[in-house]
């Protein structure tokens, strides 16, 4: 499976409104009712042109889950600095790059939390597992704790600002419809970086 995938131009212009529209429709619709009518009518190309690349909607069903984790792995291995010890910027990077991710696949981030994809998922079992995998790096890897409050639970910090964080991006996306671009990404900014102030604010020593 993941051979085929791969050969996929994801730069192709005509693959791109595919998989964007395909972001969109799984996202606003359950596994069954999503068609590959409604995909083709919101990509605004033939169906010939669809299953030129697909084979039919389980396939491409699984190479958005594919390419989810995918595109979202490599850009964090690319993007974070591992040098960085603080653990609230080491989030605040992680943020910015899924914000980047955003901007070009805006309806990725809502697809990513329905239950369909958590449900059918297992047939990417090793990109998922990949996936969990950089997580706890990210929030483990050459992180320096030290600067926080005596008597502060490191593991209770972090579960408490991934837990908001992810909440608030979440609330926001489904507020806004998925459209997640131009003065939206500066008010999601700001939004973000208010909570984070609040934990470095709060939990850090002076």
């Amino acid at each position: 499976m993941y051979k085929k995938f791969e050969n996929i131009d994801v730069n192709n212009e005509k693959v791109k409104k595919i998989i964007n529209a395909s972001f969109e429709v799984f996202s606003n619709n359950d596994y069954e009712k999503a068609s590959t009518n409604m995909i083709v009518k919101k990509a605004d190309i033939s169906r010939g042109v669809l299953y030129y690349y697909f084979k039919d909607k389980e396939e491409l069903y699984n190479f958005l889950i594919y390419f989810s984790y995918k595109s979202n792995i490599e850009a964090l291995n690319k993007n974070i600095d591992w040098t960085d010890s603080d653990f609230l910027n080491r989030v605040k990077q992680t943020l910015n790059i899924k914000k980047d991710i955003m901007t070009e696949f805006q309806h990725m981030p809502m697809f990513m939390t329905n239950n369909d994809v958590k449900a059918r998922g297992f047939k990417l079992k090793n990109m998922c597992e990949g996936y969990k995998l950089l997580k706890d790096r990210i929030f483990e890897e050459n992180i320096d704790f030290s600067n926080l409050k005596d008597g502060v639970d490191v593991e209770m910090f972090k579960k408490i600002v991934v837990s908001s964080l992810k909440g608030e991006l979440n609330d926001y996306i489904e507020k806004n419809g998925n459209n997640i671009i131009g003065d939206d990404i500066a008010k999601l900014n700001i939004l973000l970086d208010k909570q984070l102030d609040f934990f470095r604010n709060h939990f850090y020593k002076s």
